[in-house]
């Protein structure tokens, strides 16, 4: 079956995607198989090449209200100011005034 399926690709069906394909191989040749097992023939016989997928890419904004959330966890776990060698406190804020 497998064999047929690949031949068939090359010989007419070259070029169709694997679920356009699928449905043409149920209507025209009487063959019933999926789009992921079709995908999977093509896939291991070399006909075709997995797609690359974009890396997701993580904006400003979110990175911003990740680091806002980190510093609001610290502010609550730690005392509003820590003491330094020399005595002076040190304010957790970010905050400039």
């Amino acid at each position: 079956m497998k064999e047929r399926v690949i031949e068939l690709y090359t010989a007419k069906y070259y070029g169709s995607n694997c679920c356009h394909f699928a449905e043409l191989l149920e209507e025209h040749e009487s063959l019933t198989l999926s789009a992921s097992s079709v995908r999977r023939i093509l896939l291991t016989s070399g006909l075709k090449q997995a797609k690359q997928r974009r890396r997701r890419r993580i904006g400003l904004r979110p990175l911003r209200c990740m680091l806002r959330l980190t510093m609001q966890q610290v502010r609550l776990s730690v005392p509003s100011f820590v003491r330094t060698n020399a005595g002076r406190p040190i304010p957790l804020s970010c905050s400039k005034g």
